[in-house]
């Protein structure tokens, strides 16, 4: 399997995404610690929509959590702490429902 690897960019003064590292050239410190960065996963949900870090997911209709990178890879973890590698999971039982910075909808 190729997975393309790739990042988007959560602005931690302006509270939004803006930009991913291929649409800004790194030119100062500023680049890297003025945004939050969180890796793609390689997996669409249900909807063909791209799974990142800190996406908040339901799995199975019932299971929420949000999207973690330890260990060598990336876990659903749940509030309670249980957290599941994502690799085992079937990511068509899967929707991406929110992130961490943005209020779920």
């Amino acid at each position: 399997m190729n997975m393309e690897i790739k990042f988007r960019a959560w602005d931690k003064e302006l509270k939004h995404y803006s930009k991913t590292a291929t649409e800004h050239p790194i030119r100062d410190i500023n680049f890297l610690t003025d945004y939050e960065w969180e890796q793609f996963t390689g997996l669409l949900d249900k909807n063909k929509k791209e799974i990142y870090e800190n996406d908040i997911t339901k799995f199975y209709g019932k299971y929420i959590g949000f999207i973690t990178y330890r260990i060598g890879g990336f876990f659903f973890e749940e509030s309670n702490g249980r957290h599941t590698p994502l690799q085992i999971l079937n990511p068509l039982d899967c929707e991406v429902i929110g992130n961490i910075h943005e209020e779920v909808k």
